[in-house]
């Protein structure tokens, strides 16, 4: 159930941002401040993992154009145990399985997305399945225009990856669809490799979003 972690994100108020950066500065991290519409700040250390501090679940400029008023957070947080760090808040399922597909569309749409980024989508929604209000999901994403994809995702993990159906929630799987999705994943890669291309279909993208 585990796949190779780039970094380590983590959520703050907006109000403890500073103070957040300050602790990370005393250890040793290095950043730059993120712009006034971003939603994340980079830390860097010359040994550990790369951290990103986070004040919002998407990046302020875009997720208007891309999500509307979908994609914040809903719920509570929950606690689980963790082998190394103890006990953590993190997103509740109907959250986290929408952050985890949302994100995978941020990047699909700007940027290119990747396996791993799919994996972390088809993954969660196995493990939650029994928890995740799936009515209210289909919904959100048939009313932001995002539904299909999230089928084709798992058309690709039920095809190539030895997922099963009836582990996984329940929707019309399209396998033509899902080789194309393997296709542009493999093309683009995690950040996308043709940047050129890319931009220039986000740029028309956002007009029509718009």
């Amino acid at each position: 159930e585990l796949r190779i972690s780039g970094d380590i994100d983590l959520l703050v108020d907006e109000k403890d941002e500073d103070r957040a950066l300050e602790i990370f500065s005393k250890y040793s991290y290095s950043y730059t401040k993120r712009p006034e519409w971003g939603n994340e700040t980079a830390l860097y250390h010359p040994d550990k993992k790369m951290v990103e501090i986070h004040v919002s679940l998407h990046d302020k400029s875009r997720e208007d154009i891309f999500f509307g008023e979908v994609g914040n957070i809903t719920e509570p947080y929950m606690n689980i145990t963790t082998k190394n760090l103890g006990e953590i808040k993190v997103l509740s399922p109907n959250d986290g399985i929408m952050f985890l597909y949302l994100h995978f569309v941020k990047h699909f749409v700007s940027s290119g997305a990747g396996i791993r980024q799919l994996l972390d989508v088809v993954i969660y929604s196995r493990y939650y399945k029994d928890k995740i209000n799936w009515d209210r999901f289909f919904e959100q994403l048939e009313s932001i225009h995002y539904l299909q994809l999230y089928t084709y995702i798992l058309s690709v993990a039920v095809k190539y990856m030895g997922f099963k159906k009836e582990d996984l929630p329940h929707v019309n799987y399209d396998f033509e669809r899902a080789d194309k999705v393997v296709a542009d994943l493999q093309r683009c890669g995690i950040f996308g490799h043709n940047e050129a291309e890319l931009s220039q279909f986000k740029r028309i993208y956002e007009k029509r979003r718009n």
